[in-house]
């Protein structure tokens, strides 16, 4: 997220992290977690709840989502190429 982005439960945002010793929660290894699909998934579906999708920060969620799958995909298919699988597939 870039720096301007304001998030207002921050005490709450911190205590989980630490009560989770400070392991993502919604990615790992350049890939987006179940509980992470999850959360954008409702973030997205806000509205259906009288809430409002972008007080949740949504579009920043949405492109930071399709970064890591980006990276992700990017990283299998070097690991790909590097075993001598990637002709195959292209």
């Amino acid at each position: 997220m870039d720096d301007s982005t304001v998030l207002y439960q921050l005490p709450i945002l911190a205590d989980l992290y630490k009560q989770k010793t400070f392991v993502p929660q919604w990615s790992s290894s350049q890939k987006w977690l179940a509980q992470g699909d999850s959360l954008l998934l409702f973030i997205e579906n806000a509205k259906l709840y009288g809430l409002f999708p972008t007080d949740y920060h949504s579009h920043q969620l949405a492109i930071l989502k399709n970064y890591l799958l980006l990276m992700h995909l990017k990283i299998k298919k070097h690991e790909m190429l590097r075993v001598g699988l990637g002709p195959i597939l292209c």
